[in-house]
Parts: C-alpha cells; sequence; structure tokens
C-alpha cells in the first residue's frame, strides 16, 4: 500500500512537495467521540466543569500530535469543538 494509505502511532503521511505528517482519520475521530462523550447529556454539569473535564484529554492530544505538519486538522476540530462548548450555554 501507498505511505499516505498506512497510519502509524496516530500518524499518516500525506505528500505536498515533500512527505508531511498529518494526523490520521482515526484518531480525529476517537478524540471527536471522546469530546462529544464529555459534553452531550450532561446539561447537570456546569461548563466551567465541562471544561475542566476536557482540558486534559485536549492538552493530552495536542502535546503528542505537536509534531504534525498539517495545520488544517487541528483547525478543524477547534472550530467543531467551540460550537460543541457554545451548545453548553
Amino acid at each position: 500500500a501507498r505511505p499516505w494509505d498506512r497510519k502509524f502511532l496516530g500518524y499518516s503521511v500525506t505528500w505536498h512537495k515533500q512527505a508531511k505528517l498529518k494526523i490520521a482519520l482515526t484518531s480525529v475521530n476517537r478524540l471527536k467521540e471522546k469530546v462529544h462523550s464529555l459534553t452531550t447529556g450532561n446539561r447537570s454539569k456546569s461548563v466551567k466543569a465541562t471544561i475542566n473535564a476536557l482540558t486534559p484529554v485536549l492538552c493530552g492530544w495536542i502535546s503528542y500530535f505537536r509534531l504534525t505538519e498539517v495545520r488544517g486538522v487541528l483547525e478543524e476540530l477547534d472550530g467543531w469543538i467551540k460550537r460543541k462548548l457554545r451548545c453548553l450555554l
């Protein structure tokens, strides 16, 4: 299989004039599931408590994937998480 079809330790490779590390789609989907589970059904929890629960998850995830060279995935996730948090207000 082609290198960009493979996933290794949550990363995949893409090619834009040279090889670049990218966050694999399965890793993004797992994070979305985790954020979704922490933000839905928690109407009884305050927004601050939800943010406090999300902070270590997001900080750990970003620390692990800091080597990524394709930032579009991170920008998309940022908007998606902000939208999920706005729904709690």
